[in-house]
């Protein structure tokens, strides 16, 4: 064998012959193999909301995502509290309901969106949506 290469294959195991047409084995009738499901994927988790700015930002946020997240209204109808574990995010979306909550308020009676965003910023005046929030929360003891 001198001056001869002989390929064996990967780490030195021989070619695998194939069977001859018409001889491959046959498979027995068995039971049918059942498909596993896929695992049920949990909530997502987020450790805080995103950054909002006005209250369009806020509204946004609800209806749609923002910062690609998700909506928050989906991830409420979905997961409901589930998705929010962590007590930052706990602390933030309470927060924000108040702004949804009024927002949705103002909404229901037939006024647009719009309108209602409008007359939040307009209540806001220049201040934080913190502050905000505060004066909606004041607003609603009384």
């Amino acid at each position: 064998m001198a001056g001869q290469i002989r390929f064996t294959g990967y780490f030195g195991v021989g070619p695998v012959p194939a069977p001859a047409p018409g001889l491959a084995p046959k498979s027995a009738p068995g039971p049918v193999p059942v498909p596993v499901p896929e695992p049920v994927h949990g909530p997502p988790v987020f450790t805080a909301l995103a950054k909002a700015f006005t209250v369009k930002d806020v509204w946004r946020e609800w209806k749609e995502g923002i910062a690609g997240q998700p909506a928050i209204q989906e991830l409420e109808e979905t997961w409901e509290s589930r998705w929010r574990p962590g007590n930052i995010v706990r602390v933030q979306f309470c927060r924000r309901k108040i702004i949804w909550d009024e927002l949705r308020a103002h909404i229901a009676p037939g006024k647009t969106e719009e309108e209602a965003i409008a007359e939040l910023e307009l209540l806001r005046t220049n201040g934080s949506l913190n502050r905000l929030v505060d004066t909606l929360h004041r607003r609603r003891k009384i």
